[in-house]
């Protein structure tokens, strides 16, 4: 009908200067920046030693923890954006898949967003 008004989404995110990238998210650019944050992390979320099924694995984090670290910290604004930056972060060896739930086996486990899933940080 008349009375219903057509809203023009990219137009009203154009007058806002809204997009996708919004600049209060920390960019993350070289080797030096995943360093930073990867030390702020290792503050910030619960590592300690864990038991899996059996599995013990020394001064580890889980992995959900750090997607919803990285969430908080604005380092990503969803959870898969920050499955891929984990991963991204396992493919360049700072974090190590310690054990838990895995979808693979071995040490090329990709990184989960799982509360039992295990990694430890390599940090330079």
């Amino acid at each position: 009908s008349d009375d219903v008004k057509r809203i023009d989404v990219p137009n009203i995110a154009n007058q806002h200067n809204a997009s996708p990238k919004h600049s209060n998210f920390k960019k993350l650019k070289d080797p030096k920046d995943f360093q930073t944050m990867l030390t702020k992390m290792s503050k910030e979320i619960e590592i300690k030693n864990r038991t899996f099924e059996n599995q013990v694995m020394d001064k580890c984090f889980v992995g959900r923890d750090a997607i919803t670290w990285m969430q908080n910290k604005r380092y990503v604004k969803t959870r898969i954006t920050g499955l891929k930056l984990a991963r991204k972060l396992q493919r360049l060896g700072y974090i190590q898949h310690a054990g838990g739930k895995t979808r693979n086996v071995g040490a090329n486990s990709a990184f989960e967003d799982e509360m039992d899933c295990f990694y430890r940080l390599e940090i330079p």
